[in-house]
């Protein structure tokens, strides 16, 4: 009798073994290591792909040409797997007559609008006071650091890595999530208001708002993509 029980506990140390085995953690001289997300299905043309965790622990790039890659929630990081840049610069008319001044700002990047291949806008600023979907904790906003100034020679510029930022859930609250957008064509915008007043502090934006064309791009590439206000 006592042999029975011993080969019965024997047994039901084996199967609790088995059960441990199966759980999605294995253990490490340095602790447990969390398995890596798999990767979501890529889309096509214009629909929207979703792209699971990178085993570096970034947002993965998902979907190809035209379509939106939309990352998960990473272990804690807000980048996204480094494919390249694209810099994005508007300037003034290259018409040596216009006399047209424009008062900008470049906080925010709120002169500058990306469209991804199924026309839908990229957010390329994190938007401050949500709740981001890495920490599952709200996001500080900084203090007023940009001031109303006149669009020089040089211009604004923009340099994008593919990183978008869009919603997401974190256990229930809604929050921000880092999107990593594919490589492709992209289209953008560029708008400053015109100059009501001007002085030596600055500039007051006027109610008169003017675009620069549509402008077709490829991310990534090198150079810049220019667009020129009227």
């Amino acid at each position: 009798m006592r042999v029975l029980k011993q080969v019965g506990c024997a047994l039901a140390f084996c199967l609790t073994c088995a059960r441990c085995s199966g759980e999605s953690f294995s253990a490490s001289g340095s602790g447990a290591t969390g398995s890596g997300g798999s990767p979501g299905s890529g889309g096509s043309g214009s629909s929207v792909a979703k792209g699971g965790s990178s085993s570096s622990g970034a947002p993965a790039r998902g979907g190809s040409s035209g379509a939106v890659g939309v990352g998960g929630a990473s272990g804690g990081s807000t980048g996204c797997v480094p494919i390249g840049t694209v810099t994005l610069r508007m300037r003034k008319s290259v018409d040596a007559t216009s006399m047209t001044s424009y008062c900008v700002t470049g906080c925010e990047n709120s002169w500058l609008t990306i469209m991804s291949g199924d026309g839908s806008v990229v957010t390329t600023v994190f938007p401050c006071g949500t709740v981001d979907c890495n920490t599952c904790q709200p996001s500080g906003c900084p203090g007023p650091t940009c001031a109303n100034q006149i669009l020089n020679a040089t211009g604004l510029s923009f340099t994008w890595d593919g990183t978008g930022f869009g919603p997401g859930t974190c256990g229930g609250t809604a929050c921000t999530k880092t999107r990593c957008l594919p490589t492709g064509t992209y289209t953008a915008k560029m708008c400053a208001p015109t100059a009501a007043t001007v002085s030596a502090g600055g500039c007051t934006p006027s109610t008169v708002v003017n675009c620069t064309p549509l402008i077709t791009f490829t991310f990534p590439q090198n150079g810049e993509v220019v667009g020129y206000l009227p």
